[in-house]
């Protein structure tokens, strides 16, 4: 359900750089030893408000697929409540 591979025409939005964006940004504002404590502590709420909805998104989508019986190759959803 998640593709690195999207087109426009398939109607789906670009999940794949959803999921990016956060870990991009995080890695820019101190994911890095030599970065540690270099981030504003906006950017760090922002930072972790990313993380914490795409969580959310892959935990929805993993929600969807089940409810689908959608079988996901890469992801294992069974296990959770």
């Amino acid at each position: 359900m998640i593709d690195r591979e999207q087109h426009h025409n398939d109607r789906r939005t670009y999940d794949y750089e959803l999921l990016a964006t956060p870990y991009n940004y995080c890695s820019t504002i101190g994911a890095h030893p030599q970065n540690v404590g270099s981030a504003s502590a906006l950017q760090a709420t922002t930072g972790l408000v990313q993380v914490e909805q795409a969580i959310y998104f892959v935990l929805k989508t993993g929600e969807e697929a089940n409810d689908r019986g959608i079988t996901l190759t890469r992801w294992d959803f069974s296990r959770l409540p």
